[in-house]
């Protein structure tokens, strides 16, 4: 699948990388199209994450890209994109060659491959949404807009730092303009730099975290509260595992979220027995097994999902007619629900019945519960804490 766009404004640019985005983390193989509960659950608990996310520090890092980009004097947007990839490149042989674990530093398996070689999804496209979403960058206009229009702006703010900003730096006061928030921290990209947070930079990410009006009310904001105030508790690598004291109306979110991952994945089971022909007859036994249990629960998805608002109808219907099947036992129109489901989303794609594709028992399809962005949360949370404790 490919996508491309002509850029021509902004707000333009905005629709096109969320597309991408979709693509990138569900549509593209989300066989059922459930992906927008997902991530209306996602949002509603984690906003501003994305399942691209690997390390929390590039809330700090984006931030002096943009100014790093911005000192020199660029006169248009393709050398303001230019200027920024650039940096991204050193930012990243930086965080390459100064940290002991590589793992998750986007772009540092390219680092070397070739001359101004660098990844699609760079770390301004990854973490865009997240900079705007908790208040670090403060405009809807694309990085490479931003570092254009402070270079444009430049001779009206060249003026000499007083002796109280200089002061300030050394207290560790963040730069803020009126287009983004940047760290008081300097790499010299790159001879330094690692992916380790370090204490300034926590304080910076987790002040616009809890301060962000998107993130009030939201178990991310829960959670960062708790790594602030110092208290400790221990995130556990399953999502439905989380334990700890959550208020009422968290509770409740979390509820419904873990009750709808128990659902879509008896679904999913389904799909997989019915992908295989009827030759996989572990899923079989585990879709008997788990309707049972989802029988006597008697959760109502259709309450489930009066927790967030999906505008796409069709999809909701889809999961309130699957769950009604399986609570009534109705498994022959579970299996049509499913295989007409599919066709609609993926059309001559869809897998089941198809001779073009072959399943494979060892590559089951979404044979997983829903994680709602879980491991970059976890990621987040754990780098937190470790910088707040230094």
């Amino acid at each position: 699948m490919k996508f491309g766009y002509i850029h021509s404004s902004d707000k333009e640019r905005a629709r096109a990388l969320a597309v991408l985005r979709m693509a990138a983390e569900a549509m593209a193989i989300d066989e059922l199209g459930i992906g927008r509960i997902r991530d209306a659950f996602s949002n509603k608990m984690f906003p501003g994450t994305s399942s691209l996310q690997k390390h929390v520090k590039y809330l700090a890092l984006m931030s002096l890209v943009i100014k790093k980009a911005a000192e020199k004097d660029l006169v248009d947007l393709a050398a303001a994109r230019s200027e920024m990839r650039r940096v991204e490149l050193e930012m990243t042989k930086a965080l390459k060659k100064n940290s002991p674990n590589s793992k998750g530093i986007t772009g540092a398996d390219i680092v070397g491959a070739g001359e101004g070689r660098y990844v699609v999804y760079d770390p301004a496209y990854i973490n865009f949404a997240s900079l705007r979403k908790f208040g670090i960058l403060k405009t809807d206009m694309s990085i490479p807009n931003v570092i254009l229009k402070l270079c444009k702006e430049k001779p009206l703010e060249r003026k000499k730092v007083d002796a109280d900003d200089t002061a300030d730096d050394d207290k560790g006061t963040p730069h803020v303009s009126g287009l983004y928030d940047c760290p008081s921290v300097e790499y010299d990209f790159p001879k330094d730099c690692s992916i380790d947070v370090t204490p300034r930079e926590a304080k910076f990410i987790t002040e616009h975290i809890l301060n962000a009006e998107g993130t009030q009310g939201s178990l991310l904001h829960f959670l960062v509260e708790k790594v602030v105030n110092q208290e400790e508790f221990i995130l556990p690598q399953e999502f439905n595992a989380l334990n700890v004291d959550l208020n009422p109306e968290l509770s409740t979110v979390y509820d419904r979220a873990c009750k709808f991952a128990d659902f879509i994945y008896i679904v999913h089971v389904r799909y997989n027995y019915l992908y295989s022909k009827g030759q996989d007859v572990d899923m079989e036994k585990e879709f008997e097994e788990l309707s049972e249990k989802f029988r006597a629960s008697g959760v109502s998805i259709e309450e489930v999902l009066k927790e967030v608002d999906v505008t796409e109808q069709s999809c909701k219907m889809f999961c309130i007619k699957a769950a009604s099947c399986i609570m009534n036992g109705e498994t022959e129109e579970l299996d049509r629900l499913i295989v007409s489901r599919e066709r609609r989303v993926k059309g001559n794609r869809s897998k089941i019945n198809n001779p073009n594709f072959v399943y494979d028992k060892n590559n089951r399809i979404h044979y997983r519960r829903l994680d709602y962005r879980w491991p970059t949360v976890c990621i987040f949370i754990e780098e937190l804490q470790k910088a707040i404790k230094q």
